[in-house]
């Protein structure tokens, strides 16, 4: 198994972007040694957007670990419909078990 990824230094940088109201990404991704375009998509990826993540903050709704699991979003080829599809599969969770019960596993 692969080592943990280290996010020493992003999880600084987005703490103290978000902490400090006057503070920009290209001054926060160089004090912490991160580009400004990572610490932009984990801000966005998180909270939305910056202003939004301080208005968390400010209410007391911010919480140490918060943020979205991002996971691959796909279109069903049955259905069409979006889902968090996963391990190269093609179809929807619902779709899959409608085509189990129609195909019982006869070849």
């Amino acid at each position: 198994m692969a080592p943990p990824y280290k996010t020493g230094p992003i999880d600084d940088a987005e703490a103290w972007i978000i902490a400090t109201p006057d503070a920009t990404y290209a001054e926060a991704a160089r004090m912490h040694g991160v580009t400004h375009n990572s610490l932009r998509a984990r801000i966005s990826n998180k909270y939305g957007s910056l202003a939004a993540a301080r208005l968390m903050r400010d209410a007391g709704v911010l919480k140490p670990d918060a943020g979205r699991v991002l996971r691959p979003v796909r279109r069903c080829m049955r259905c069409g419909v979006s889902a968090n599809i996963d391990h190269g599969l093609r179809m929807c969770s619902a779709c899959r078990k409608e085509v189990a019960q129609l195909h019982d596993g006869g070849v």
